[in-house]
């Protein structure tokens, strides 16, 4: 039976899921790359999802490669996050006749009743 245990890693009878297959699939198939015992080595989820256990997400690390990983992935989200910030500014949005912000296409509250007190005195001068 596989269950989660409260860090969000699978285990199945109390084992660690991602450090079987590694041991089984990655570091006995590839023995000479891996010149220290297992317990030495770190599992990495390449993707950061600790839930994703297939090969091709995994990899053995010592220590210090993992921290440095990791490193690099917060790096990254850290890049990710600022250009979303940059492209959330972009689609900043202005009034089209006063240029205030404003959180829609079009015109801001002051300007829409303005506009429509105009367009109703001219109705009235019409008529």
């Amino acid at each position: 039976m596989t269950y989660s245990d409260k860090r969000g890693y699978e285990r199945e009878h109390s084992n660690l899921v991602h450090r079987h297959r590694a041991y089984h699939h990655i570091y006995l198939k590839d023995r000479k790359k891996y010149p220290l015992p297992f317990s030495a080595y770190e599992v990495h989820h390449i993707d950061g999802n600790k839930k994703n256990n297939r090969m091709d997400n995994l990899a053995v690390l010592t220590p210090e490669q993992h921290d440095k990983a990791h490193e690099l992935l917060d790096e990254a989200l850290e890049l990710l996050k600022l250009e979303r910030k940059r492209i959330n500014k972009e689609k900043t949005l202005f009034c089209i006749d006063c240029n205030r912000k404003i959180n829609h296409l079009g015109r801001c509250l002051i300007c829409n009743l303005k506009a429509k007190r105009k367009m109703i005195a001219q109705k009235r001068r019409k008529v």
